[in-house]
């Protein structure tokens, strides 16, 4: 299937610098090896590009196919509009990934964070997962608490050590087994001793059935900002009421939805986390598409909703020294009103 349904898939690498592994967690494309196991990008045509079992098998580190559930979509299309109807609203769409790694691999993928929650099935072999509570964001205010370990940010274990980022869970899955992952949980893993003494030489071998196999699903509620930070973004947006924490560039403006950088990440853990929380499945759920829209179960959850919001923009206001003028502060009704075009923009998505 794969061979059938790739043009190429990525492999995921930190780049040296002077001799020295620098930067965060990148990917670059894994293209089809000819038969002395060089890559010819130059060749354009389609079958001379689609990737081959011998690129997978001589790939250094993971091989990761993005977007799996769509494009093997005869074995795990099924699977994702399963994962979709099963959450009922708790995210606005789901992307799921593939990713094989080699046994015995010291470190398949270096600590970083995702912008998506995510839900791991082990499909074969053994995987190792180490998961990091959050990293106090304080202490790095310009990077992105989604975007750790990648890019340009080098993330490690003594840096989540002094940002004060706990383990919270070490453990190897097997088959079958299952793990929730939520965004912005610092994570690494590896396929190092995951066999004990008595299976060595079958690991060592490095035969396929060894490999570690696993599917991802990612709940994309971040990916499309439906979460409090950005719903307080828009309504002072929409509302032409200042707003504290916007870094006012012609470099970012525009896309101040989409990072969390800069004065949000140095206020209170508390009111941090309440910002950073995705809305509840009142918003996106399925069901409520079909609901009489002046419903009291409905209203009552909007209005819910809207309060939090409200409270959220009054706290941060506060922690920053920050008091609206009388004729330009945030109202409920300008927050219900945010809230319901969230909630529309969100169901679209799902």
């Amino acid at each position: 299937a794969l061979s059938c349904d790739y043009l190429s898939a990525c492999t995921g690498s930190r780049k040296p610098n002077e001799g020295k592994i620098s930067g965060g967690w990148e990917m670059e494309d894994l293209g089809k090896e000819d038969e002395h196991g060089n890559n010819n990008p130059d060749v354009h045509s389609f079958q001379a590009q689609r990737l081959d079992w011998k690129s997978v098998l001589n790939a250094p580190n993971t091989v990761i196919f993005n977007s799996a559930g769509s494009y093997i979509s005869s074995t795990l299309a099924a699977t994702s509009l399963a994962a979709l109807h099963g959450l009922d609203g708790a995210a606005a769409g789901v992307c799921m990934n593939l990713y094989v790694t080699h046994a015995n691999v010291k470190t398949s993928a270096p600590p970083h964070t995702d912008k998506q929650d995510v839900l791991v099935v082990q499909t074969q072999g053994r995987k190792r997962w180490r998961v990091y509570s959050p990293p106090d964001s304080s202490f790095n205010s310009e990077l992105d608490p989604f975007k750790r370990g990648k890019g340009t940010d080098s993330l490690t274990l003594d840096m989540l050590k002094r940002e004060n980022s706990e383990l919270i869970l070490d453990v190897t899955l097997h088959p079958g087994d299952t793990l929730f992952v939520p965004a912005r949980f610092p994570h690494t893993t590896d396929t190092l001793d995951c066999y004990g003494d008595q299976e060595e030489d079958a690991v060592r071998s490095f035969e396929k059935k060894n490999w570690s196999m696993h599917l991802t699903i990612g709940l994309d509620s971040h990916v499309w900002n439906l979460n409090y930070n950005s719903m307080r973004t828009l309504a002072l947006r929409s509302h032409g009421i200042h707003d504290v924490l916007l870094q006012q560039t012609a470099h970012n403006f525009d896309r101040n939805m989409d990072m969390c950088v800069g004065r949000v990440n140095r206020l209170s853990n508390n009111l941090r986390e309440g910002l950073y929380s995705s809305v509840d499945d009142t918003m996106l759920s399925f069901h409520s598409k079909n609901d009489d829209p002046s419903s009291p179960k409905l209203a009552y959850s909007m209005e819910k909703l809207a309060s939090n919001l409200l409270s959220f923009h009054d706290r941060t206001n506060l922690e920053c020294g920050w008091e609206d003028e009388l004729d330009q502060s945030l109202t409920f009704e300008q927050c219900l009103q945010t809230i319901i075009q969230f909630q529309n923009v969100g169901q679209k998505i799902a």
